[in-house]
């Protein structure tokens, strides 16, 4: 993709904001979801975040759109305007907000921070320090500090805080696990958001660094080299991300990591294959239904869906997606922007230190994690899942009553006929990775053990369940969601050991290869699903007694192609 294809797509993409008189006040008004923040600072966030991408658009420094950004951080900065973003209290959001502020104004210092007069830049570095001694949440928000003070020196400014600095820096490091990979603070959750989000602020500090700081600006980068291979593993031949973890309202922001790869040449990656995933990533984008009626993102995933949201995640949350557009800075006869068709090739990869094995086939990526606690309150089905798809995606349940509304896709679902209500996996009490397996032991309550073996094998996987149970139990053995929009369009198959169903979209199918008394096929409620808004899934179930009890089952998906 040629870089006048991309600064296309991202004009597209400002398009509802570039004639907006709110730009000028520092806010945006996006209509619709709503934040635990409130709709005033939602505003103001997602005014922030659309600097994220003109940060990097050498090209659009004389355009009226980027002068009206910069009058806009000037009324949010100026105590004195109506529309001063505020004082920002310990934890506050617009502290999250600060990092594209900061970026923005390295990267366009020529063109906006030199032209100010030394009032103007004294308030927006005075509104910029006040995170400096702030209290912010021990976890991926200390990187904001550490861009925050990195701003502060490159543009010269007498609140640089040095001790600040190290001290972010130094928190941060308490975070890395080794191999690449680091944690949100002190916890278990290895998401890629994370680990991406960590990778590309350590890009950035070494773009701004690195002369002032080479040997922190050195670890980073070896870092990243080290954790490329696994993040390269979420994706497939086509650029897809596997959608997985929280965030997920970000859509491309799950490239961001690639683009920022481009502008640094001292990560490891052919730039050929770099340059088909990150156009192939874009074009998945734009070629989906992520935006409102007025242009604007929506928050959802493939399409608007608020049932899949997070509470921080406002009508404007979804410009944290414009991270993705770092490439812009580089020059238009860069090997990025070619029109490269240098894909990925089908491997698995296992990864012991970031708890997952990944399975890149012809037509998609599996993505098989373990261990994440990151999703234990409230995020379950964006980790839990025994399998994710770049192709396939998931389900978020919308009620554990019934199995239509909970949607529970590549899940053992276990009724408790006591309660009525479905359990399923929230964490392990055991687990191992193997090169071809993974292996955990888990209790949806106490009186019943699982053990569970899932074993990749390309398109398909096998799955064990040993159980032991006090207790009478419903269990339904779920596989992978397809596209049920158009339900004439299903063709339905079953027979005494598998049942299949195929969509014009593709095809899937469970088969029962031990233990399971009945086939199943579970149409969802609709928008549980975030790739498809009516999903339909097949299923095998099995009523037990108080006892022991082995069942195996084959699970697959195919994607056609279009």
């Amino acid at each position: 993709m040629r870089k006048e294809e991309y600064l296309r797509n991202y004009y597209e993409l400002i398009e509802p904001f570039v004639c907006s008189e709110e730009l000028k006040k520092g806010r945006i008004a996006v209509t619709g979801e709503v934040a635990h923040f409130g709709e005033k600072i939602a505003q103001n966030e997602g005014f922030l975040r659309l600097l994220w991408a003109e940060a990097f658009n050498v090209e659009g420094r004389s355009d009226e759109y980027f002068k009206n950004l910069c009058q806009g951080i000037l009324s949010g900065t100026n105590k004195q305007s109506k529309y001063f973003w505020g004082e920002i209290p310990d934890y506050g959001q617009l502290f999250v907000e600060m990092v594209s502020l900061s970026v923005f104004l390295i990267e366009s210092k020529s063109d906006f921070w030199d032209q100010l007069n030394d009032e103007q830049k004294e308030s927006i570095a005075t509104y910029l320090n006040q995170i400096t001694d702030a209290d912010v949440p021990p976890n991926n928000w200390q990187l904001f500090k550490m861009m925050v003070q990195t701003s502060l020196y490159k543009l010269d400014s007498p609140y640089f805080n040095k001790t600040a600095l190290d001290k972010a820096i130094e928190t941060i490091n308490t975070y890395y696990i080794g191999d690449g990979f680091y944690t949100d603070g002190k916890n278990n959750s290895k998401d890629y958001y994370i680990s991406w989000g960590f990778h590309y602020y350590g890009l950035l500090y070494d773009r701004y660094m690195s002369e002032f700081d080479p040997e922190n600006a050195g670890v980073f980068i070896l870092r990243t080299n080290l954790y490329l291979p696994a993040y390269l593993a979420h994706f497939d031949s086509d650029g897809i991300a596997v959608p997985y973890g929280r965030s997920l309202s970000y859509r491309f922001a799950q490239g961001a990591l690639l683009s920022m790869v481009a502008l640094n040449k001292k990560i490891q990656i052919d730039r050929k294959i770099l340059s088909h995933l990150i156009a192939g990533h874009l074009n998945y984008w734009m070629n989906s239904n992520m935006r409102k009626p007025d242009g604007t993102l929506a928050v959802g995933y493939t399409y608007p869906n608020i049932l899949m949201a997070e509470n921080y995640n406002s009508a404007g949350s979804t410009y944290w997606a414009f991270k993705f557009f770092a490439m812009l800075s580089c020059p238009a006869e860069d090997e990025i922007f070619t029109n490269s068709k240098a894909a990925l090739k089908p491997e698995r990869f296992p990864s012991k230190t970031g708890n997952f094995i990944s399975e890149r086939t012809v037509d998609q990526t599996f993505f098989y994690p373990v261990n994440n606690t990151a999703g234990t309150d409230g995020y379950k089905d964006k980790y839990h899942k025994f399998v994710y798809s770049t192709k396939f995606g998931f389900s978020v349940s919308k009620g554990l009553l019934q199995l239509y509304e909970g949607a529970f896709d590549n899940t053992l679902a276990i009724k408790d006929l006591d309660t009525g209500v479905f359990l399923t996996k929230l964490s392990e009490t055991s687990f191992e990775i193997l090169a071809d397996k993974i292996v955990f032991t888990w209790s949806p309550k106490q009186g019943v053990k699982i053990n569970t073996t899932i074993i990749p094998n390309g398109n398909t996987h096998e799955r064990i369940h040993e159980i032991t149970t006090e207790f009478p139990l419903e269990i339904y053995d779920m596989g992978f969601a397809n596209d049920a929009l158009v339900k004439e369009e299903l063709q339905i198959i079953k027979n005494d050991n598998f049942v299949s169903i195929t969509s014009p979209y593709g095809k899937t199918e469970s088969h029962n290869l031990n233990g399971y008394d009945e086939l199943v096929v579970d149409h969802t409620f609709p928008s549980t699903h975030l790739l498809f808004k009516k999903a339909v899934i097949t299923g095998l179930k099995a009523t037990l007694i108080p006892g022991d009890y082995i069942f195996r089952s084959l699970h697959n998906a195919h994607a056609l192609d279009k």
